[in-house]
């Protein structure tokens, strides 16, 4: 999570002890005081935890840097690539690793024990995707893709776009999610942008709700991140609802946003969320997934059959009989080797017996505290505002990425 080397924990220490004994100024331009606080680094910190005893509750974010991530102090790295991919732990390269050489594992559409292994393995990582989420296996279903893009295409090639109906999108979506409307363009829907309002670069909500209100009778999809990857600003969840209360669909591209916030969709109902885990915990690469409602999934009609998502072809009789979701959206073998892991990610979301919520909830604590602040100019929100502000009342905040 914080991505600073160690000595920077003393520099900020070092810093407010001088600030607050009023050698702040003289420090900077005098050589012999910055080396004599340099030489009682361990008394400077001692001074900065007694000022901010609300620092040692975030230890847990150093110790977790510590154990599952010393290669970037061993090899003086500073991560910041935070919108591109996380981090993976050293745990859980070394309980994957030990998985694969204790078990075989087949490919999960056979029928023989190393395939049965192997398909216990990726349900089980289903339910574990649906626990974190806190979501009902009666209203959601787990969907596994290559990424976010992957499930946002799943989406823009089967929802029954018509003459009459319509697509929204907002214009900081992912180039994926913009991407939705040329299969809406090819079946004749409407097409609305929404623009942002600058310098904020938040969502012009008076144009958004003036093409939510339009009475299209057909199918209506409104597509929106909750956190923009364009901007980092984080849109209001309530529109979800809102949209839904005026006949309409919502996908919601999360791939940004559940990195370094929890999404309760036992609260949030949209009928779509795409997402990437390799963003949210850095291994494995290559899976993803399409969180979708049931109900919603009855809507959709894809266009074509492949290996894995049907029950029955007849060449013969030219047709075929689809198999029941999640199985209906996977084409070909789900990437297993790697999902293979799934149902102990949350292994490593619970370092030290502490869940993810915890740690980001910890990091905005440490965010929050006004070590933190001494001396930053930036005055947008922290993380800590974005992750527990009301969207109600505050209808956009920045995202910051992890550390």
């Amino acid at each position: 999570m914080a991505q600073r080397q160690p000595a920077s924990r003393f520099g900020v220490a070092i810093g407010l002890w001088c600030k607050a004994r009023g050698t702040e100024g003289r420090a900077a331009r005098s050589a012999p005081a910055r080396a004599a606080v340099s030489k009682h680094p361990r008394s400077a910190l001692a001074a900065f935890r007694a000022r901010y005893p609300q620092y040692a509750q975030t230890a847990l974010l150093d110790d977790l840097r510590a154990h599952g991530y010393a290669r970037l102090d061993r090899e003086h790295q500073v991560y910041l690539d935070y919108t591109g991919g996380s981090l993976y732990a050293i745990s859980q390269i070394e309980e994957h690793v030990a998985l694969l050489n204790r078990y075989v594992f087949g490919n999960p559409h056979s029928i023989n024990p190393t395939s049965l292994a192997m398909t216990k393995l990726v349900e089980e990582a289903r339910h574990a995707v649906l626990r974190y989420f806190n979501a009902s296996a009666d209203e959601y279903v787990v969907i596994f893709t290559a990424n976010a893009t992957g499930a946002l295409r799943l989406i823009a090639e089967a929802y029954p776009f018509e003459d009459d109906g319509h697509l929204v999108i907002t214009y900081d979506n992912h180039n994926s999610a913009v991407g939705i409307r040329e299969h809406a363009r090819a079946q004749g829907a409407h097409l609305t942008y929404v623009p942002l309002v600058v310098p904020d670069m938040q969502v012009d909500e008076t144009a958004l709700f003036e093409a939510l209100d339009q009475p299209d009778t057909g199918s209506k999809l409104f597509v929106y991140p909750a956190q923009s990857n364009y901007t980092g600003v984080q849109h209001p969840l309530e529109w979800i609802a809102s949209a839904q209360e005026r006949g309409w669909d919502v996908a919601l591209d999360a791939a940004s946003f559940v990195p370094t916030n929890r999404l309760d969709l036992s609260r949030w109902h949209p009928e779509f969320v795409s997402l990437s885990f390799y963003k949210m915990f850095g291994y494995p690469t290559g899976v993803g997934c399409l969180l979708a409602r049931r109900a919603a999934l009855e809507k959709l009609h894809r266009p074509a059959f492949s290996g894995g998502t049907v029950m029955a072809v007849s060449v013969v009789a030219d047709s075929h009989v689809m198999l029941e979701p999640p199985a209906a959206f996977e084409d070909g073998t789900v990437n297993y080797r790697p999902a293979s892991p799934g149902a102990h990610w949350h292994r490593h979301d619970s370092h030290s017996g502490e869940l993810s919520d915890q740690l980001v909830d910890r990091a905005a604590r440490r965010r929050a505290s006004p070590h933190w602040h001494a001396g930053r100019r930036d005055p947008r929100p922290t993380r800590s505002g974005a992750a527990r502000s009301n969207h109600r009342d505050q209808p956009a905040r920045y995202g910051w990425p992890h550390g």
